[in-house]
């Protein structure tokens, strides 16, 4: 009786609802398309009202965006290197005349590099390491010669926080963001650490984000579960800056932060596909874009929707947390790509699994599928799940029928964390590219030095750095190439340098890492079970060590000189080289001329062989 009272029950409210709203007379067609389009209008108005409630300030709400073609730098960026490089080449000066002589005090323009930093990915670690380094790097005199910093997943939250705060002590920034991101060593309850990370939403931060989804929602635009993390990640990493909420900050206000060169240029990476050849995006203060695409649009017009270069609409600009939610999002993973991966990881560290029946059913399955995939029109289907990324950031594609433009054709674009980026090598083998190093090879940016900071966990830098090399070598068409690395020598506490002696073209690399370190109380990071990537609670205590790891390998006094060496020979290079003029011979006397004349007839083969071994005479002129 239940179970038929509750099927009835919808039934018997739209009878009643029917009763109560049905006419009392006839409708025509027209009065019932008049009703209809009465209706829509009063809907679009209630739309028009609540996106007028929601709609945050945004200055560049009755501005068209262009889409930007081409491979060269943006205007403003253009302007903002200028500005930089006066800056570096008044702190490379003082700091090479420091250490190298009085000669090194007068640089001109071309005698100075372009040099960038290049972080690696792997949350709260890569988040704590990246602080480490920009403090080592800042001790020792680097900061200020640098041009761009390039990051990704944990990477890109130190970085942000670090121009945002518009601090350029570094250490001052360290010493007020580490205890805002940790727990306190007096608080050791699983409580107080899930506070302090995705628990830390209070009831009105909640409202505030059902509101940011609803202004979305209102938009046509995407929600996603990378919305949430990006919401929650930022609530401690944005905090109180300039009097706003973490959630207000926008990505453009950097540019009032790095204009006339006070810091380097921020550049965050994502990618589109975590699989080979993988489309690569990038953030900065200025622009959004990709060399695949090479399209480009403004950063305020992030999130608009393109048609044939121009934008259609006037959608307000995404947050920075969104951003930042979209740099991490390590969640968002393909099942179907993933399923295979995992039977080959499981078979690599478990082998007798293969004796198991079951299990050898599921690898047949997964090759059928395989092949439905590849011979038949069902594995377009299979295909699309493939692609298919849970949780990832869906934008519009500003490439969108925009002429002669790779993916012209694709309405949506779905951005994800640039480390998810893998690489086959010998059929078997999977290496991560989760190194941001694509924006800094761009030829646009004529990176004359690089320094790769990674921050892997087990301290194999090697990969990381390899899955760089195999990507540039497919894009080499686009991008600029690495020296040959020697993958051995990188595995050691100490800064290594590899160059091309013979193509200038391609920039020095310079690659740190986090190795374990006899001279920092043997202190190994494998074997702490809080370095973990998926490990957002970390104690105050246990973020000190673990950048101060990466401070050490940057301060050692063979780390350093390595660094400004290479630095020195750079700049030789440049420098004209010093012509020395000869004072003119004086013409000799005739006596003098005649003495040489007959020293060297004396010397010759057929006078020593007439004369023998006779005593030479000595002649005399008075």
């Amino acid at each position: 009786m239940n179970k038929l009272r509750i099927r009835a029950t919808p039934l018997l409210i739209l009878f009643t609802l029917n009763l109560f709203l049905a006419p009392l007379h006839r409708i025509t067609a027209q009065e019932n398309i008049t009703r209809f389009f009465s209706i829509s209008s009063a809907i679009q108005r209630l739309k028009e009202k609540l996106l007028a409630q929601f709609k945050p300030k945004d200055a560049h709400s009755h501005q068209v965006a262009i889409v930007r073609r081409g491979r060269e730098l943006a205007p403003e960026e253009a302007i903002f290197v200028g500005d930089r490089k006066t800056r570096a080449r008044r702190f490379m000066q003082a700091e090479l005349s420091k250490r190298y002589g009085e000669e090194y005090n007068s640089l001109s323009e071309r005698e100075v590099p372009t040099i960038g930093i290049c972080f690696s990915g792997g949350g709260y670690r890569a988040m704590f390491a990246t602080i480490g380094y920009l403090r080592g790097l800042n001790q020792i005199g680097l900061i200020d010669t640098a041009t761009y910093v390039s990051s990704l997943s944990g990477s890109s939250w130190a970085l942000a926080p670090w121009i945002l705060s518009n601090q350029q002590s570094i250490d001052q920034f360290a010493e007020q963001f580490i205890p805002k991101v940790t727990i306190d060593d007096r608080d050791g309850e699983i409580k107080e650490a899930l506070r302090k990370t995705f628990a830390s939403n209070s009831k009105r931060d909640l409202l505030r984000f059902m509101k940011i989804i609803i202004t979305k929602k209102l938009y046509g635009q995407s929600v996603a579960l990378v919305d949430y993390f990006g919401f929650t990640i930022s609530n401690p990493l944005l905090s109180g800056y300039h009097g706003k909420r973490f959630f207000q900050h926008k990505l453009s206000d950097l540019q009032r932060i790095v204009d006339r060169g006070a810091f380097p240029l921020p550049i965050f990476a994502c990618n589109e596909q975590p699989v080979d050849g993988a489309t690569w995006f990038e953030f900065t203060p200025y622009e959004f874009g990709s060399h695949n695409y090479q399209a480009y649009i403004p950063i305020w017009s992030f999130g608009r929707r393109f048609k044939r270069g121009r934008s259609t609409d006037t959608d307000p600009e995404q947050s920075l947390s969104y951003i930042l939610g979209i740099s991490g999002s390590g969640f968002s993973y393909s099942f179907v790509s993933a399923v295979p991966e995992v039977i080959d990881r499981l078979v690599s560290f478990f082998p007798y699994l293969l004796k198991l029946r079951k299990f050898r059913i599921i690898k047949e399955i997964l090759a059928y599928l395989w092949e439905i995939k590849r011979e038949t029109s069902t594995g377009q289907l299979l295909s699309e799940l493939e692609q298919y990324k849970f949780g990832a950031a869906r934008i519009a594609n500003p490439a969108y029928k925009l002429p002669f433009a790779p993916y012209a054709n694709e309405k949506t674009l779905q951005l994800s964390d640039g480390g998810q980026v893998l690489f086959t090598v010998n059929g078997y083998k999977v290496i991560t590219h989760n190194f941001a190093s694509v924006p800094l090879l761009q030829p646009q940016r004529a990176l004359d030095i690089i320094i790769m900071c990674d921050s892997d966990r087990n301290g194999v830098a090697g990969e990381h750095l390899r899955a760089s090399v195999l990507y540039a070598e497919q894009q080499k068409h686009r991008l600029k190439q690495f020296p040959i690395i020697d993958y051995t020598a990188i595995n050691q506490p100490v800064v290594r340098v590899f160059k091309d002696k013979k193509d200038p073209t391609k920039p020095i690399i310079l690659s740190a890492a986090c190795i374990p370190d006899s001279s920092y109380d043997s202190y190994n990071p494998a074997q702490c079970n809080y370095t973990e990537t998926l490990n957002f609670a970390w104690f105050q205590h246990e973020a000190i060590q673990y950048s101060g790891l990466a401070q050490q390998i940057i301060n050692k006094r063979e780390s350093e000189e390595v660094i400004w060496r290479t630095i020195k020979e750079w700049v030789d290079t440049k420098r004209p080289r010093k012509i020395v003029i000869k004072p003119p011979k004086q013409p000799e006397s005739p006596k003098k001329k005649g003495v040489r004349r007959f020293a060297r007839k004396a010397r010759s083969p057929t006078t020593l062989a007439r004369w023998g071994n006779r005593p030479t005479r000595h002649f005399h002129y008075v």
